[in-house]
């Protein structure tokens, strides 16, 4: 069977088991989401929304039902809690599609192996005796390892990808997307469910104006949180995330400002980063979450062995 057939048979099933109002499919291959499309003529009451994920991260519009996701309605966050990856209602704005990854499967291509060249046959003379024919083998070519995702969203993929062209790599590595993948509920979201109330008036975190904590509430797979990181992200990364925090939302930039505070505010103040619970005070400013974190930690370290 087909991937796009499986991946059907996986939406379709969740259509019947709840009536929901709006579907959406984050995916890299255009066969499942077009298969994905084909089921509104299934569903007629229900709105599908597709967009296309390229290996970078960056989202395009595939598919669109109608203009606008109503904000008082969560439909993701049902899927979601069925696939176990959130619990509890979600506040992410569901007009921010880019936010929200309902991907089920996803797994990077096998690298191809180049075929063998075949040995080949030289001739060495020797005094007095015949030439003899002696066999140079040629060595077989070391197939690439696959990287097998530790999550279900193909942000996992481009984010670790990016990780890696910042050479952020080994154990160091593994903590990066452990801790991204708590922040962001596996991949799932770019920004945060609450709505930073519980920010205002934190002078660490350089909120001095009224409206700052939830204006620069977290953002990003790291969820930068504060004025003065927004600022500073800003003028490292030439991006308006002072007056625009909403940028941090989208996955190329969302990619980028995880990085950036990783290089800034992480790294440097790290010496062993198989040590989780130094790492997680640096991302976390506590240990909140401290036994996930360690569990996706070891999951990462396995994966990029």
């Amino acid at each position: 069977m087909k991937t796009e057939e499986k991946k059907k048979i996986i939406i379709r099933d969740l259509l019947n088991k709840g009536n929901y109002t709006k579907a959406i499919m984050y995916d890299d291959a255009e066969p499942n989401l077009q298969s994905f499309v084909e089921l509104k003529k299934e569903y007629p009451r229900t709105k599908f929304y597709a967009w296309h994920v390229s290996l970078e991260g960056q989202a395009t519009e595939y598919h669109r039902t109608n203009e606008n996701f109503a904000e008082s309605e969560d439909p993701i966050n049902d899927l979601l809690q069925q696939k176990g990856l959130v619990s509890g209602p979600s506040q992410v704005d569901q007009d921010k599609l880019d936010q929200i990854i309902q991907r089920l499967t996803s797994q990077e291509q096998p690298a191809a192996v180049a075929p063998v060249a075949q040995a080949t046959p030289t001739v060495t003379k020797v005094s007095g005796q015949s030439a003899m024919p002696k066999t140079v083998a040629t060595p077989k070519p070391v197939a690439k390892k696959v990287y097998t995702p530790v999550t279900s969203s193909p942000f996992e993929i481009s984010l670790r990808k990016a990780a890696i062209g910042a050479k952020i790599v080994g154990t160091e590595l593994a903590a990066f997307l452990a801790q991204c993948a708590h922040e962001s509920a596996k991949f799932t979201t770019t920004k945060e469910f609450s709505n930073g109330s519980q920010y205002e008036g934190r002078a660490d975190l350089g909120n001095v104006k009224p409206g700052d904590g939830p204006r620069y509430k977290g953002r990003g797979f790291i969820q930068i949180t504060g004025r003065a990181n927004y600022t500073q992200a800003s003028k490292d990364l030439g991006i308006d995330l002072v007056n625009h925090p909403e940028l941090a939302e989208k996955p190329d930039v969302a990619a980028k400002v995880s990085l950036w505070y990783w290089k800034t505010r992480v790294q440097p103040k790290i010496s062993n980063f198989t040590n989780t619970k130094q790492v997680t005070k640096k991302v976390n400013g506590g240990l909140n979450g401290l036994q996930q974190r360690t569990n996706l930690t070891k999951s990462f370290q396995v994966a990029n062995k």
